[in-house]
């Protein structure tokens, strides 16, 4: 690590230089600097771990220099050096966030300790940085595993999902001797007059931060992916024996009601009640509820008739076809015809499994995925028109803006 002097009298900076050079092993290159300007330089030109500086200087003294500094260079350590022994000078130098205050004349043991100390300080702060990327990585880890285990329920690759959630399971590793999760499902029944500013991301945050806060002294660890629209899911997890069903149940119904009394949406959270070690079936069957509240999925839920398994696979691969055929208009009957199932039981099962009317729902799909595209892609608008089924693009521009509250340009 490197080290900066500064001082407006050359003959204190080479001395004090020349005095630290080679005594401190972790201490590589000391760069010296006679003003506040020139120590801005040597920052914004090499790598700097450590600044020493005198607060005394004519132009720009060290206490604008350090703030300066940590505002530009937060992981950088700063020690403030003075001859005027004013508490105030301290007292600011603390508030400025200043490591260390070292009065002049000072004893070489003296220095040698400060610079000992900060050089461990930095050391510290290096290590701290590596394990938050590392999580960082850890949890876009997730994120991804969830969501493609997500996809491959939703298409019904039962062998692909168990993989995929000894995989999430193995990413807690490093957090859980014995990771087991217990695991519930989201569903947005309404939502207030603010709909357009709950964006997924938002929500998955605003489901794992309550839901981390509540099981706080359990040690649990949540998990929140988008599962088709207005449905997410989520997976906490947690040392085996750790969370017990009463503090899971009593946890999930206070989880529950604050949502609907503080947030400005109405959820129907399906919860189960008992803690999974391996992947059921049962665990992604979306619900069909539509009233605010907690629901309690039975243990023997996976139990369906062979008549509602059949329906849920249906509607599944309806609402597959929707998605893959964006980039044109598909009418209620076509899907039916491809399901070879009667149009209108088709509608009344479609809006029995997900809570819309399928013109309701394709029109959904459609909006949501403009605005994904809006949001993370440069495509001209005219080309997100396209993809997403609309030959006019002012009939797009039209219906985005009743969907959204804003026209494309302006969501943008």
């Amino acid at each position: 690590m490197n080290l900066l002097i500064v001082d407006d009298q050359s003959t204190v900076v080479n001395s004090l230089k020349e005095k630290l050079e080679g005594r401190i092993g972790q201490i590589g290159e000391i760069f010296t600097a006679t003003s506040a300007e020139e120590a801005k330089l040597i920052m914004m030109s090499f790598s700097v771990q450590i600044l020493f500086t005198d607060i005394e200087m004519p132009e720009e003294n060290g206490l604008s220099l350090l703030k300066w500094t940590l505002k530009k260079y937060p992981d950088i350590v700063g020690v403030l050096l003075t001859s005027h022994a004013d508490f105030s000078y301290a007292k600011e130098a603390i508030k400025l966030g200043g490591f260390d205050y070292i009065l002049q004349p000072a004893r070489l043991e003296e220095i040698e300790d400060v610079l000992l100390r900060a050089a461990a300080e930095v050391q510290k702060r290096n290590r701290f940085q590596k394990i938050e990327e590392t999580g960082a990585r850890i949890r876009d880890q997730q994120d991804l595993v969830m969501e493609l285990f997500l996809i491959n329920a939703r298409e019904g690759n039962n062998a692909e999902c168990e993989k995929l959630y000894k995989k999430l399971m193995s990413l807690f590793d490093a957090e859980f001797e014995h990771c087991v999760f217990w695991t519930a499902q989201i569903k947005i029944v309404r939502f207030g007059k603010k709909k357009n500013t709950w964006e997924a991301d938002l929500l998955k945050l605003v489901f794992r931060n309550v839901l981390e806060e509540l099981f706080e002294e359990q040690g649990v660890r949540v998990q929140a992916a988008k599962d088709d629209l207005m449905y997410y899911y989520l997976a906490a997890a947690a040392e085996e024996g750790a969370l017990q069903e009463s503090q899971w149940r009593k946890g999930m119904e206070y989880f529950t009601a604050f949502l609907n009394s503080h947030m400005d949406f109405q959820v129907a959270v399906f919860a189960n009640p008992s803690v999974s070690r391996e992947y059921d079936v049962a665990l992604h069957r979306q619900r069909t509820e539509n009233a605010p509240g907690i629901y309690w999925n039975r243990p023997e839920a996976g139990a369906v008739s062979p008549e509602e398994d059949d329906a849920e696979i249906r509607i599944r691969k309806a609402q597959s076809y929707i998605r893959e055929n964006l980039s044109r208009s598909i009418s209620r009957s076509e899907v039916a015809e491809y399901l070879h199932i009667n149009e209108d039981y088709f509608g009344r099962t479609f809006k029995k499994y997900t809570g819309y009317t399928f013109k309701d729902y394709d029109n959904l799909v459609r909006m949501e995925t403009a605005k994904n595209l809006l949001e993370k892609t440069r495509l001209p608008v005219s080309m997100i028109a396209e993809k997403v089924g609309f030959d006019n693009f002012s009939h797009f521009s039209q219906a985005f803006r009743k969907y959204s509250g804003k026209t494309p340009s302006e969501y943008r």
